[in-house]
C-alpha cells in the first residue's frame, strides 16, 4: 500500500471514530440534559444500519407529524458537503434531513439545543410542504 492511500485510511478512521464519539454525545445529551423539549419532539433513536448507509442518516426522532431524520456532523465543512451530495444523490424526500455540527466544547444543553432547532426547521418546512401539497389536490 502506498504511503497516500495509508494516510487517507488512517485519517478516514480517525474522522469515522470522532463522528461516533459525536453521535454517542447526542443521545447522552439527551438522556442528561435538562433542555425542556417541544411538544411535537417525542423522542430521539439510533437510525437503523439500512437508513445510516443508505442515505447517511444518523438519528430518527419521532415527532407528532411522523419520523424526521438527522445526520451528525463535526465541521461546517463535513456538513456542507453531506448536503450537496444529498441534493444531487437523492430524490427530493431526504431534502429534509437536518444536520448539526457538533463541537468538542458544546455542553449537553448547546447539543440539545442544535438538535432541537435544526430538526425543528425541518419539521416546518416539511409541515409546509404538506400543506401546498394539501392545497393542490383540494383545488
Amino acid at each position: 500500500m502506498k504511503i497516500n492511500q495509508i494516510l487517507r485510511v488512517v485519517g478516514k478512521e480517525a474522522t469515522d471514530r470522532k463522528g461516533f464519539q459525536n453521535e454517542e454525545r447526542v443521545i447522552r445529551s439527551f438522556n442528561e440534559s435538562v433542555v425542556a423539549v417541544p411538544i411535537w419532539f417525542r423522542g430521539i433513536d439510533w437510525a437503523p444500519r439500512n437508513l445510516d448507509l443508505d442515505k447517511g442518516v444518523d438519528f430518527v426522532i419521532q415527532s407528532d407529524i411522523g419520523k424526521l431524520y438527522l445526520q451528525v456532523k463535526s465541521s461546517e465543512l463535513m456538513a456542507n458537503k453531506f448536503r450537496r451530495k444529498q441534493r444531487r444523490k437523492h430524490h427530493r424526500k431526504n431534502k429534509y434531513i437536518a444536520v448539526v455540527v457538533i463541537h468538542e466544547s458544546d455542553t449537553d444543553n448547546v447539543i440539545c439545543y442544535k438538535v432541537i432547532s435544526a430538526v425543528g426547521r425541518k419539521r416546518q418546512k416539511l409541515l409546509a410542504q404538506r400543506s401546498i401539497e394539501f392545497q393542490q389536490v383540494a383545488s
